[in-house]
């Protein structure tokens, strides 16, 4: 059974290594070897922020789906949000 819930403080880390992992698999052989380590931290280290905010609208699969390889995130932002989210992962 997936349950779904609001992302919390406690998730940056978890969320922050699949972040971490997408991007790198998907973009990390696009750019130098420095860049792509530097991008590959950063995006480790955002999620804290980015789910501490008390405005974030973000929900995580359990541990249980994460293990499983089945990952899910919902968010309901407004435009700005969409655009600001797209942005930061260029």
């Amino acid at each position: 059974m997936i349950e779904i819930r609001r992302a919390g403080p406690a998730d940056g880390d978890a969320l922050g290594r699949i972040h971490a992992a997408a991007w790198e698999a998907a973009y990390g052989s696009f750019f130098a070897p420095e860049f792509a380590a530097r991008e590959v931290r950063s995006r480790r280290a955002r999620w804290h922020a980015r789910v501490g905010a008390p405005a974030e609208a973000s929900a995580e699969a359990s541990a249980d789906a994460l293990a499983a390889g089945s990952y899910t995130q919902l968010t309901l932002p407004t435009t700005k949000q969409v655009y600001n989210s797209v942005v930061s992962l260029l």
